[in-house]
């Protein structure tokens, strides 16, 4: 009975920590995504310069 329940409990943290992780990732790669286009956009409105 206890080593279900402990085992469960552990679990539940990994699943915890999992999530964190993968919803600070999401954010980090949102927020790498959101700043790229943005200075790409910027760069385009703000000069006009053809390489």
């Amino acid at each position: 009975m206890t080593e279900k329940k402990t085992r469960i409990n552990a679990t539940n943290l990994a699943l915890r920590w999992f999530y964190r992780l993968l919803i600070v990732s999401l954010l980090l790669v949102a927020a790498y995504v959101g700043f790229e286009a943005f200075t790409t956009v910027y760069s385009n409105t703000h000069q006009v310069q053809q390489s």
